[in-house]
């Protein structure tokens, strides 16, 4: 929803029944909507072709049109249109998905309308999961549904309704239908809301890097279904795994209507789930659960790592099939390193153009089981088979943004570094949809401000998104691609990081927005070159230049001349990038034995390649040790962390060579 439409809903509505007046709905406005709305797309202003991405038009006696019309939406914007014919007409515009909710819980609808005949209907079944078949099943026999008519208006009036879900033993997914009946009438609809009882972290969005002891803030929703800020919370616990958090400070922000956190992170380094409880009131949930939400780490100014794939296309939930196998492999690769984060740069989910509903939500599930075994925080993007679209023909972003939770763009910070990840989808529902664009509403504006801060405060930016700038014509758009680019190349970004073409791809381009020599010169590594950290970790201590690089897919399908499925793997010390290369999956770190004072390790390759001075880090209690690789004794560099030391060591591994490491005082 644009600015522009939200302060006109939040002017004209939020919290009473239908029709009623702007002074009674502005009285309890108090939350921004697009915080705690259920839906997405809801002002209708994203798409392409000739719909809005998340919605679909059911024409269902073929006598109803339907249409997107630019211009006629509240203050200008887009909206959905309806309009009816002579005789038995009936059609809507509705979710391209179905919404989850909780049995015997009260929800609210609501939104922006004017014209005539026009209704809101809500209807949906019982759904369960078989865990046998791997497959949701509908109950058709518990079928809810709740319709309301809306009053006739010539001008854009704000409606809302509140209705219950029954209390069946199973959740109920339902459809929400924006209708129109007969007799030549039109109606019109605009920033359509779901909301339910709601308690969430709003800020921030992804898991964070902190420092031990060190003050945490948080940003948290909690609201009754009108978006009414619940004010009488009599007690707060944080806790970290089973760490109870110590609060520093807590209130109610009364211009936002949130709630404002401040507490203390462990004192002791790792990745923490976070867990936050209040005591229960105005049947608000009570308990909100992020996995793996702080990374506290003390050694990253000094030594840190992280990994990146892309491209894994989930499909199934089984470790069985080969597809999931790879992953798998991928998966034990990347906690055998032990990053301090992990990057997937898109195309999570499996290939679903045409799935139904409960098949898409099968295929998040799945790929959310699987990254759940990844041990450090994971940093999601999407690709273009994220937004597939549904088999009612809508692309749909839902699935990615509300259903499995991830923003669509966002930033975080690790020392000196600046991470920054933003969507680079084409949203359509023909042809197109397939390739990259830079057109999402609000996200150039965020990405400018955003960049244009760390260059303030001098961090090494790196961005990562999907679609690839520079190998084949990606992008739908000229003029969107060299916009991304300006803005890549005025900020300075340093590090690209990209997916989508199922193979390695390097190019350390000179920024043509800087002046200045340089002996170092412009490089572009095909996938059929095996690329090592010793070509391209010079260009990241070059402030003229900029990298660009593609990662193989993790465990779909192979493209061109890429010679195995993978990862990336980065190594940062005292601030610069020290090591860049491509993982294979058959890349292990095995640990056979793991005691207070001393480890085995067995770390080995398969035949694709060649693995030069690659950083191994060894985590220990704290003391003093001593190491031996394939029998020689090796120096480390040690760092404290928390508690505990890091060892860091560097490894040469030839194809198929597996050798022995040995830690003991």
């Amino acid at each position: 929803m644009n600015l522009l439409k939200r302060i006109s809903l939040t002017a004209l509505c939020i919290a009473a029944v239908f029709n009623c007046s702007s002074n009674q709905l502005y009285a309890a406005a108090k939350i921004d909507i697009d915080l705690v709305n259920m839906l997405s797309n809801s002002g209708f202003e994203e798409g392409s072709d000739m719909a809005p991405v998340d919605w679909n038009f059911v024409n269902v006696h073929e006598s109803v049109k339907g249409s997107w019309p630019e211009k006629e939406g509240v203050n200008g914007g887009k909206c959905l249109k309806l309009e009816s014919m002579t005789g038995l007409s009936y059609g809507w515009w509705k979710t391209a998905y179905s919404i989850i909710l909780e049995p015997g819980k009260s929800y609210t609808v609501g939104g922006m309308h004017k014209g005539d005949n026009a209704s809101v209907k809500i209807q949906g079944f019982s759904v369960k999961f078989d865990s046998r078949t791997g497959k949701y099943e509908r109950n058709i026999e518990k079928f809810f549904s709740v319709e309301k008519k809306l009053k006739a208006s010539k001008d854009w009036n704000a409606f809302e309704n509140t209705f219950s879900i029954p209390a069946w033993d199973t959740p109920v997914w339902i459809e929400i239908m924006l209708q129109c009946g007969d007799n030549n009438k039109q109606a019109f609809f605009d920033d359509i809301y779901l909301l339910g009882d709601t308690f969430k972290i709003i800020k921030p969005e992804v898991p964070q890097i902190v420092k031990p002891s060190a003050n945490f803030n948080i940003q948290i929703a909690a609201c009754n279904n009108k978006a009414v800020p619940v004010k009488d919370i009599s007690g707060w616990n944080v806790y970290a795994d089973d760490i109870k958090l110590d609060i520093i400070s807590c209130k109610l922000n009364e211009s936002s209507a949130l709630w404002e956190l401040v507490v203390k992170t462990p004192e002791k380094t790792g990745t923490y789930a976070l867990k936050i409880d209040i005591n229960k009131k105005n049947n608000i949930p009570g308990t909100i659960m992020k996995p793996k939400f702080l990374a506290v780490n003390q050694s990253a100014s000094k030594f840190f790592s992280f990994a990146v794939f892309s491209d894994p296309h989930i499909f199934s939930n089984s470790n069985d099939n080969p597809q999931n196998k790879l992953f798998l492999n991928v998966i034990s690769a990347i906690n055998g390193l032990d990053p301090l984060f992990t990057i997937g740069t898109g195309d999570l989910r499996g290939i679903s153009s045409g799935y139904d509903d409960p098949r898409i939500k099968y295929m998040c599930d799945s790929y959310k089981r699987l990254i759940s075994l990844i041990k450090s925080p994971v940093y999601n993007v999407g690709g273009n088979h994220d937004f597939d679209k549904t088999d009612s023909g809508s692309q749909c972003r839902w699935y990615f943004s509300q259903y499995m939770g991830f923003p669509l763009y966002f930033s975080f910070d690790v020392e000196n570094f600046h991470f920054v990840g933003i969507d680079t989808n084409t949203a359509g529902i023909y042809g197109n949809d397939h390739l990259g664009s830079f057109h999402l509403p609000g996200q150039q504006q965020w990405l400018e401000k955003d960049l244009a801060d760390a260059v303030s405060r001098k961090k090494f930016t790196v961005l990562f998104f999907h679609e690839t700038l520079y190998e084949g014509a990606q992008f739908l758009n000229d003029q969107e691609k060299k916009t991304l680019e300006d803005i890549i190349f005025k900020n300075n970004v340093r590090l690209v990081l990209e997916g989508h073409n199922h193979h390695n791809w390097i190019y350390a381009k000179r920024n043509p927005q800087k002046s200045g020599s340089s002996q170092l010169k412009e490089i572009n590594f095909n996938p059929d070159k095996d690329v090592t950290g010793a070509d391209i970790c010079a260009y990241y201590t070059d402030p003229l230049f900029t990298v660009f690089e593609q990662t193989t897919t993790a465990s779909a399908f192979l493209i061109r001349e890429a010679k195995y499925f993978g990862f990336r793997y980065f190594v940062v010390h005292d601030g610069k990038i020290i090591f860049d290369d491509s993982m294979p999956e058959s890349f292990k770190v095995k640990t056979v034995s793991d005691k207070a004072d001393s480890k085995f390790i067995e770390i080995s390759t398969g035949p694709e390649k060649t693995l030069k001075h690659l950083p191994l880090k060894i985590t220990m209690e704290s003391g003093k040790y001593r190491i031996k690789v394939a029998g020689i004794e090796t120096a480390a560099t040690e760092v404290a962390n928390g508690g505990r030391i890091e060892l860091w060591i560097f490894i040469d591994l030839n194809p198929d060579e597996k050798k022995i490491i040995e830690v003991f005082q």
